[in-house]
C-alpha cells in the first residue's frame, strides 16, 4: 500500500510537472491560419480562389475541374530566458536556460472542386490545428556536471475534411453548405531523467481526436472586381483527445475575406481578412475571444509569375495582448497548364508564465514560427 502511495504521489508530481513546460494554446493547438499554397502566402487571404461559391471572377474559361495538393514543413524555434539580478535586486540581463529547435512535416491540402449545371461540389482535406511543440532542457550542478534532462514532445495534426455543395446565382450572390469531419493524431510525452534517489518519471498519452460540425459560405460580388465571403465553421467536440478518457471542446468560428482587383500596368489582387473564434465559451480562466487580422497582395508579372505576400496578426486566447505578428510571402509559377506554387510564413511572438498550464519559473519565453508549403493545382476541362 505504501509503494502504490509513493508511485501515486510521484506521477501526480511528474504530470504537475510536465505541463508547466507546455503553453496552453499548444496544448489545445495552434489554429492554422491559411487553406492553400497561395492563402499562406498572402497572409491568409483567399484571393479569388475557385470555390462552391464562387467561380473564379478573373476567367472567362469554361468551367474546369481543379485538383490541388500540398506539402508542409514547419519549424518551432523557442528560448527561455531568466532575468539576472545584482545586490541590490536591479535587473542587469537575462540568461538563457533553455533553447530549442523542432522540424516537423506532414500533408497539407488536399482539394477538388467540380462544377457542374445544377451544383458544384468541393472536397477539401486540410491541416486545421498544429501540436507540433518540444522542450528540452539540462541541469547541470555547480561544476558544470550534468545532472538531470527534462524533455516535453508535443506531436500530431487535426485534419479537417469538408464535403460542400454549392451554387452562384446572376454571378452576383452564392451560398454553399456541407459537413465537416475532424480526424487525426496528437501524441504528447513527458521525460524527465532520475534526480537523487527517484526514478524516472515518463508519462506518455496519446490520443486520436475526431468529431463532426458543419460549414457554410456566404458570398457577394458586388461589382465584378469586388468579391465578400463569408464563413461560419460550427463548434465541436472532439473525443480521444487522449486516447479513451478526455473530449476536448472547441469553439465556433466566422471569418470575412474580401478582395479586390487594382486596375494598372500590373494586374494586382488585393485582400483582406477578418477571423473570430469564441475561445470564452470554454469557460476556463484566462481563455478570450480572438480576432485574426490579416492583409495580402498579389502582383502577376511577365510569364504569368505571380508575387504574393502580406501580414497577418494573432492574438493568444490565454492572453490577447500577446500577438505573434506573421509576416507572408510567396510563388506562383504557371508549367503548361498546371500551377506550382510556394508560400511560407514566418511569426515571432513572446510568452510569459501565465500562458503556461501552471506557472512556470521561467521569465520569459520567445518563440519563432516558420511554415513552408509547397503545392500543385491542375486544372482539367469539363464537356459542359
Amino acid at each position: 500500500m505504501k509503494l502504490k502511495l509513493i508511485i501515486w504521489y510521484l506521477v501526480t508530481f511528474g504530470v504537475t510537472l510536465n505541463y508547466c513546460m507546455l503553453p496552453r494554446d499548444w496544448y489545445y493547438g495552434r489554429e492554422l491560419n491559411f487553406t492553400s499554397v497561395a492563402s499562406i502566402a498572402t497572409g491568409g487571404v483567399e484571393l479569388f480562389e475557385p470555390s462552391a461559391v464562387m467561380p473564379n471572377p478573373l476567367s472567362i474559361s469554361r468551367p474546369k475541374f481543379i485538383f490541388s495538393g500540398a506539402y508542409q514543413l514547419g519549424m518551432l524555434g523557442e528560448r527561455r530566458t531568466r532575468f539576472v539580478f545584482d545586490q541590490y535586486d536591479n535587473t542587469v540581463g537575462e540568461i538563457a536556460i533553455a533553447e530549442n529547435n523542432s522540424l516537423y512535416g506532414q500533408i497539407g491540402q488536399f482539394a477538388f472542386l467540380l462544377p457542374t449545371p445544377l451544383l458544384n461540389l468541393e472536397f477539401t482535406t486540410a491541416p486545421a490545428i498544429n501540436y507540433h511543440y518540444y522542450f528540452y532542457r539540462e541541469f547541470r550542478d555547480d561544476f558544470y556536471t550534468l545532472i538531470a534532462t527534462e524533455e516535453v514532445r508535443l506531436s500530431g495534426i487535426l485534419y479537417k475534411s469538408s464535403l460542400i455543395l454549392g451554387r452562384q446565382w446572376c454571378n452576383k450572390f452564392g451560398f454553399a453548405f456541407g459537413p465537416i469531419y475532424f480526424f487525426g493524431s496528437r501524441d504528447y510525452h513527458y521525460y524527465r531523467s532520475a534526480v537523487l534517489n527517484n526514478p524516472d518519471i515518463i508519462i506518455d498519452t496519446p490520443g486520436a481526436p475526431w468529431g463532426w460540425g458543419y460549414t457554410c459560405k456566404i458570398s457577394y460580388t458586388p461589382i465584378e472586381k469586388l468579391s465578400a465571403t463569408l464563413y461560419y465553421t460550427s463548434s465541436t467536440t472532439l473525443k480521444d483527445f487522449i486516447r479513451g478518457q478526455t473530449a476536448v471542446y472547441y469553439p465556433w468560428s466566422v471569418r470575412l475575406n474580401l478582395c479586390y482587383l487594382a486596375s494598372g500596368e500590373i494586374p494586382t489582387k488585393l485582400g483582406a481578412f477578418a477571423s473570430y473564434t469564441n475561445w470564452q465559451r470554454l469557460n476556463i480562466n484566462n481563455f478570450n475571444k480572438v480576432l485574426n487580422l490579416g492583409i495580402g497582395i498579389e502582383h502577376t508579372l511577365l510569364n504569368m509569375v505571380a508575387l504574393r505576400y502580406g501580414f497577418r496578426i494573432e492574438p493568444s486566447f490565454t492572453k490577447p495582448t500577446v500577438i505573434c505578428a506573421v509576416f507572408t510571402a510567396g510563388w506562383g509559377f504557371e508549367v503548361s497548364s498546371m500551377k506550382l506554387d510556394v508560400g511560407a510564413e514566418i511569426g515571432r511572438r513572446e510568452l510569459y508564465p501565465e500562458h503556461f498550464l501552471y506557472i512556470t519559473d521561467t521569465d520569459r519565453i520567445y518563440q519563432n514560427i516558420v511554415t513552408i508549403l509547397g503545392g500543385l493545382k491542375v486544372p482539367i476541362e469539363l464537356p459542359w
